[in-house]
């Protein structure tokens, strides 16, 4: 720089060379120089740091040393000093200008401090990530090159995305919601010890998706700088997409997960609930095994009771509150009601509305038995109904299944009631077909017909 006194005009000046998503730019006027610090982000420019210098204060300088050390200031705060830039000041002349030209290189380029809202992202994101001890048992054995252990595969998606995602809101959107569906996933892991559940497959898969998405990132992370100027947002855009990817797959592991120990859960509770349920009758199903001395149950010869069996089946299917909850088939003996039921029973199977069955029956002292009606129906719902075979595991069945008189308000409708609410009354009607109740034991199956009714 020329060491004339007074103003300096300026004629020329050379930009700091930037970092890939940084841009320096250096905004004079005939007495200051401005240097401001720009970062590039994903969606908006935004000034980092800047200060300004008078061209005197250079020139009085630049007569001791030819590289001069200037504070930088936080954009919003002068009293909050973020780094120093070196500014080499060197005589410069071209064919037809004056010496009074300055000329402005970075040596070395300007030191500043991170943003801290990265830093506070990445601390929460990686402190979360520490405790997901399930998690890295599960990727321990796949880990591939570059990488060597779980925790580099966790860093390594945390710092890619908090380096090139330059939006707060984005990349705490897409990291913290990441940290919390992996938290859930380390809940579910934790849990399913205790279920007899097979999770391996679904596993590997869920520890394959996290490797791949990571060496993604890391690939991305190893690009050239040159190329990373260039193809800035595509990257940024890369680095989401391999979040989402993540975030997908971790919320799909954790929804089969919670599934399987549903189930697992619910056949606890049926089996659970069938060893308490006494007086069950295994052969007052519709089609269990009558024994020897029986004749088996038969459907009805094709194209016969065609038209009382489309009347059946047309009134399972009304849910009209007009329609009867109650459908009785009576007939002298030998008419084939029973095997107007059995076939009624097969129909009802194909179209899903079959509920339960009992057939009552002189020849077995449990189908012959009031007390077993009820109970053996309830032992056929559970399974189909997880809401009412709750229902049913919150009654005091000691006291409730000896007192057959109750069971049909008790253990039957006041469940199936209390299930029903919890679908919202849109649960589907499902049928019970309870046959030839003229062989239960004495008058009982005239009294159960009575509490059917009421």
């Amino acid at each position: 720089m020329s060491r004339s006194p007074g103003a300096l005009p300026i004629s020329r000046l050379k930009s700091l060379k930037p970092h890939w998503n940084y841009e320096s730019k250096i905004c004079p006027t005939a007495t200051q120089l401005t240097f401001q610090l720009l970062h590039r982000g994903l969606y908006k420019t935004k000034l980092v740091c800047q200060g300004t210098f008078p061209i005197q204060d250079l020139l009085q300088k630049s007569r001791t040393a030819h590289v001069v050390e200037v504070p930088l200031f936080k954009s919003d705060n002068l009293n909050k000093k973020l780094g120093r830039l070196w500014i080499q000041l060197t005589e410069h002349q071209e064919h037809g200008e004056t010496p009074n030209t300055a000329a402005l290189s970075q040596a070395p380029a300007a030191e500043t401090q991170p943003e801290t809202w990265r830093q506070d992202i990445g601390k929460r994101v990686k402190h979360t990530w520490q405790g997901l001890h399930q998690i890295t048992k599960l990727i321990a054995p796949f880990v591939p090159q570059p990488f060597n252990t779980p925790f580099e595969i966790f860093n390594t998606i945390s710092d890619v995305a908090a380096e090139y995602i330059g939006n707060k809101e984005a990349l705490e959107d897409a990291l913290v919601k990441l940290s919390g569906q992996l938290a859930e996933v380390e809940g579910v892991l934790l849990e399913s010890d205790k279920y007899n559940i097979d999770i391996t497959a679904s596993s590997n898969k869920l520890a394959d998706l996290l490797i791949k998405q990571a060496k993604e990132m890391h690939n991305i992370k190893s690009t050239a700088v040159a190329k990373k100027v260039y193809q800035q947002h595509e990257i940024a855009g890369k680095i989401t997409e391999c979040i989402d990817t993540l975030n997908q797959g971790t919320d799909d592991y954790h929804q089969r997960m919670t599934q399987a120990i549903a189930r697992d859960v619910k056949k606890n509770v049926d089996f659970a609930l069938a060893s308490i349920l006494p007086s069950f009758a295994p052969r007052a199903l519709f089609d269990a095994d009558t024994g020897a001395a029986v004749s088996p149950r038969r459907e009805c010869t094709p194209e016969t009771r065609k038209e009382l069996l489309d009347k059946l089946e047309k009134w399972a299917v009304d849910k009209s509150p007009n329609t009867s909850p109650i459908f009785w088939l009576s007939g002298m003996a030998g008419t084939g009601k029973s095997t107007v039921a059995y076939t009624l029973c097969k129909r009802l199977q194909g179209h899903k509305q079959f509920g339960a069955s009992f057939f009552c029956a002189r020849n077995d002292e449990q189908a012959r038995a009031r007390v077993s009606i009820i109970p053996t129906i309830v032992r056929q719902l559970i399974p189909e109904n997880t809401a009412y075979a709750y229902a049913v595991r919150d009654l005091n069945l000691d006291q409730l299944t000896p007192a057959s008189s109750r069971h049909v308000a008790e253990l039957l409708i006041g469940p199936w009631m209390k299930s029903l609410k919890k679908h919202g009354g849109q649960q589907a009607s499902q049928v019970i077909v309870i046959d030839a109740l003229d062989e239960i034991e004495g008058i009982e199956g005239a009294h159960f017909i009575q509490d059917l009714i009421h």
